[in-house]
């Protein structure tokens, strides 16, 4: 359970899916995305005509700088990153992770070609110590497609500076095989699957099959936590210590009450689970979401489920936050465990939930 939780930048910040925490830096990379209203490849909702659609955009919540017993100046505590030497025209974030040493982040984009994966480099990062931040700018670095065998990229887990654990939310995608998509996930068809990229030699190669993967991240430097929404269970792998072929070796999975979309790790091991209660109301919110004007009180709309769960090496596992109507469509949720705060991402949301334990 929380000790305090608030929502915060409700008035900026919409359809924020993915979720970074770096406590090294007191911040929080954050995928947010005003266009899924009218386009989201995962739920099927692909209009012909796009003019119109908002693009999608990467934020910086600097929770180190944001001191609650004052008025809050949004522009110093919560930045949208600059993309230097990218289009952002089509630009649809998802799944999103940070890599320390070389600075760079690495974004999942559902473009309308065809979904991607983004490199940047970012300077300008926050120095803890300093009360007035630089603006961050994030130099794009590298444009990595395969539409033949990651047509579904979905979440990201950073091995190191060009080689990464992608998750393939499924075998079909909803662009090209909207019946069989739909079959794959109420059947829950074991095609999705984890994939090892590497961004210097474009390989590429399966490692592991999860049905609807989605959410992943690394417990610790050997292991692997992916959420597979449609059994509504998270796996657990190995990388395997004796290959070269980053191949994941299938441990053990731990089943839950509600659907889990994404999955986040803090310093002490503690795996945090966000997801859905109920996969029919989220749908319906997609369906309101995409008939919308944006001219309606957001009050009036549709509402989905949040549930928020932790889970400890020793399989326990807490509820830390269920609601039907405060804070919708939970995605992600990811914690600063040594300044002990948090953050909760809503796929269809404004703003972003902050809590303590």
């Amino acid at each position: 359970m929380f000790s305090s939780h608030t929502i915060k930048f409700d008035s900026v910040l919409k359809n924020c899916e993915g979720a970074v925490v770096v406590p090294e830096l007191s911040t929080a990379f954050l995928s947010c995305d005003p266009g899924r209203d009218k386009w989201n490849t995962v739920l099927g909702v692909l209009p012909k005509n796009r003019e119109g659609i908002p693009d999608g955009a990467i934020w910086a919540y600097l929770y180190g700088l944001d001191n609650e017993q004052e008025e809050q100046n949004d522009s110093r505590v919560l930045q949208q990153i600059t993309l230097q030497g990218f289009d952002t025209t089509g630009f649809h974030p998802l799944g999103i992770d940070y890599h320390a040493p070389s600075r760079r982040l690495f974004v999942v984009s559902h473009h309308y070609d065809c979904s991607r994966i983004e490199t940047f480099e970012l300077d300008n990062l926050p120095d803890p110590g300093e009360s007035t931040p630089l603006p961050i700018i994030a130099k794009h670095v590298k444009t990595f497609i395969q539409r033949e065998h990651l047509p579904t990229p979905n979440s990201i887990a950073v091995i190191n500076d060009h080689e990464l654990y992608v998750t393939r939310d499924h075998k079909y995608s909803m662009r090209d095989h909207p019946t069989l998509a739909s079959f794959e996930t109420s059947y829950r068809f074991p095609f999705g699957s984890v994939l090892y990229v590497n961004l210097e030699t474009d390989k590429m190669q399966k490692v592991a099959s999860v049905p609807y993967a989605n959410g992943i991240t690394f417990l610790d430097s050997t292991w692997l936590a992916v959420a597979s929404t449609s059994t509504a269970s998270v796996y657990f792998f190995e990388v395997n210590p004796k290959g070269y072929d980053r191949q994941l070796l299938t441990r053990s999975n731990a089943h839950f009450k509600f659907f889990p979309d994404n999955v986040s790790a803090d310093k002490n091991g503690t795996l945090y689970i966000a997801g859905h209660a109920d996969m029919e109301k989220l749908e319906a919110v997609a369906e309101d979401r995409r008939h919308s004007t944006g001219h309606e009180d957001p009050r009036s709309y549709t509402k989905a489920p949040t549930w928020v769960s932790a889970w400890t090496p020793g399989r326990n596992v807490r509820d830390l936050y269920v609601t039907n109507h405060e804070f919708g469509t939970g995605s992600t949720a990811a914690r600063d465990s040594v300044k002990n705060i948090g953050i909760i991402t809503g796929l269809y949301e404004r703003g972003i939930l902050v809590w303590k334990m």
